[in-house]
């Protein structure tokens, strides 16, 4: 299996390079960082900042946008073990002046500091935070979401509870209900999308763990190496095609085997969590009542999510 993946990605990174080489990231508003795997020994911990942002087809030439979804994920290529925490969008966290920020603007009040600055911003914040140096990011919008799922032939999710969300919001700042049974069913990229980002009747940490269910969905299914071949046969297109959609400072080359690596491993070693209410408590910051992470619960829950030194 392992040396069938590394065959893959051998192949992959030969289609990516006939592709132009197109950097995800080929934005003038992006400063060039170099890569975030560029002198990474192979050895010591690799973690990586996801972030979905609230971008509609009409905003995406900025990256002055709210994150929808904030994942960290951590690989320990000693251990085998995969970690990823989810981050609620209504978390606050202290800045280096030590003012409060919901976590969700981080990327706005980065880009405003100076223009393309905004995902190393949310990246240092919210390393500094959780006291774990952040290697690299990966930040996508609702159509890159939507058109890597479908390029994987929709997720299976089993919903645990029917969803109807009258109210759901359009791509236009109108209205799309949402209406998903209950049980086990294929989802289309802008169903998962739907499923994912929905509140109505719930809340924002219930809403992280569907976020979560997303992302193992994907997960299974790049494990079966007949759909992750399928996948990568699709890569060249897909990088021209998500350009402006996905910005990274890591190549797609490097994307893919990072996440080769990753899928090597079995599912045992892949554990998740969520900085939820178990671990935050409310404090007052500008006269409002905010949640924010409880540095006495924090270690625990970073240690059961990375593991042991989860800090290196």
């Amino acid at each position: 299996m392992l040396a069938r993946l590394r065959l893959l990605g051998l192949l992959a990174g030969c289609a990516l390079l006939s592709a132009h080489s197109l950097p995800l990231y080929a934005q003038t508003s992006l400063p060039s960082e170099g890569s975030g795997l560029i002198g990474w020994d192979g050895m010591s911990r690799f973690n990586i900042l996801v972030l979905g942002v609230d971008n509609r087809p009409t905003e995406r030439t900025s990256l002055s946008a709210r994150t929808d979804t904030i994942l960290l994920g951590s690989y320990n290529p000693q251990t085998g073990e995969v970690g990823v925490l989810s981050i609620p969008r209504d978390m606050h966290v202290a800045s280096f002046d030590g003012i409060l920020q919901r976590v969700n603007t981080l990327l706005i009040l980065g880009e405003r500091m100076q223009k393309g600055g905004g995902p190393r911003y949310a990246m240092d914040v919210i390393g500094y935070n959780l006291g774990m140096t952040i290697d690299a990011y990966l930040l996508f919008d609702f159509y890159a979401f939507q058109r890597l799922i479908d390029a994987l032939g929709g997720v299976w999710i089993d919903v645990p509870y029917t969803i109807n969300d009258p109210l759901f919001p359009d791509m236009n700042y109108g209205y799309d209900p949402l209406y998903l049974r209950r049980g086990l069913q294929l989802l289309n990229g802008y169903n998962a999308l739907r499923f994912a980002r929905t509140r109505h009747g719930d809340n924002d940490y219930v809403r992280g763990q569907r976020q979560l269910m997303v992302l193992m969905a994907v997960y299974r299914q790049l494990k079966d190496i007949n759909n992750l071949q399928a996948f990568l046969n699709q890569a060249p297109r897909l990088v021209l095609e998500l350009n402006g959609h996905v910005y990274s400072d890591l190549s797609p080359q490097e994307i893919v085997s990072l996440g080769l690596s990753m899928l090597a491993q079995d599912e045992s070693r892949v554990r998740v969590g969520a900085l939820n209410e178990q671990y935050s408590y409310f404090t007052v910051s500008g006269g409002s009542q905010v949640r924010v992470p409880n540095p006495d619960k924090l270690p625990e829950l970073l240690y059961s999510v990375f593991g042991d030194r989860y800090w290196e």
